[in-house]
């Protein structure tokens, strides 16, 4: 096996041009453009954050700067959006650390935070027979919109699942 470069801690690049690079890896990988957009996104504020406070290469972001730039976040954004800031964090620095550009993942000890639970409302019975009384199943497209309602609420798929069905999708335990 083919001894890896490393580069010395001593001779990070700034903040934004390990970023460069670490994007760069992203596309050489093949992810998609929104995943790299994704990355852009998640990790950007924190090194505009890390930026503010005086750090400069990749290798001055420490755990503290991260611990404060999530604090500040739970204050503006949900905890579903700082466990993102979190993740693109930790997949930056787990990145610069493979590259030896830092010492350590300082994001690596960020736990991740509860969200709390949403709770989708359902419909009661009298709903669903309200639902399925609309349609005018005398008609052609009375009848075509009742059995799409029906096969929604049997199978749980989301319109645009249901209304991408062909037929070579369905399988049949009835003979033809």
């Amino acid at each position: 096996m083919p001894a890896v470069l490393r580069l010395p801690v001593a001779v990070a690049p700034l903040l934004e041009d390990g970023f460069e690079a670490f994007l760069m890896e992203c596309r050489l990988r093949g992810l998609s453009p929104a995943t790299v957009r994704w990355y852009v996104v998640t990790v950007g504020p924190l090194l505009r954050h890390a930026r503010s406070v005086g750090c400069e290469r990749t290798d001055e972001v420490t755990e503290a700067h991260i611990r404060t730039f999530v604090a500040d976040q739970q204050t503006r954004v949900q905890a579903s959006r700082v466990n993102q800031y979190r993740k693109g964090l930790n997949a930056f620095f787990d990145w610069a650390l493979t590259e030896g550009l830092v010492a350590v993942n300082p994001a690596a000890r960020l736990r991740k935070l509860r969200e709390p639970r949403k709770v989708i409302a359902t419909f009661t019975e009298a709903d669903l027979k309200r639902l399925l009384a609309q349609p005018d199943t005398n008609t052609f497209t009375g009848l075509r919109d009742h059995v799409l309602l029906l096969c929604l609420l049997d199978t749980g798929l989301r319109l645009s699942e249901a209304l991408g069905l062909r037929l070579d999708d369905v399988t049949s335990t009835v003979s033809r």
